[in-house]
């Protein structure tokens, strides 16, 4: 019995991060379709100048979002 509630807490923990469902297999040589999938919709979105712009909005973001939670 306490193997067994053991055994479903770990479960839901591990569901609550999304694993095992997020780790890939990385025994191969070659890069995951899905890590290539990600680069490409990275990439079709503006690729790292556009992450590197929304890094630099993300203070005045902050302080939007503070002034409304303060209002």
């Amino acid at each position: 019995m306490k193997l067994r509630e053991s055994t479903q807490l770990l479960n839901s923990m591990l569901a609550s991060l999304n694993l095992p469902a997020a780790l890939e297999d990385t025994s191969g040589d070659a890069v995951p379709q899905s890590l290539l999938d990600k680069a490409a919709a990275v990439q079709s979105l503006g690729g790292l100048q556009a992450l590197e712009t929304m890094i630099r909005d993300l203070p005045e973001l902050l302080q939007r979002n503070t002034d409304i939670l303060n209002e």
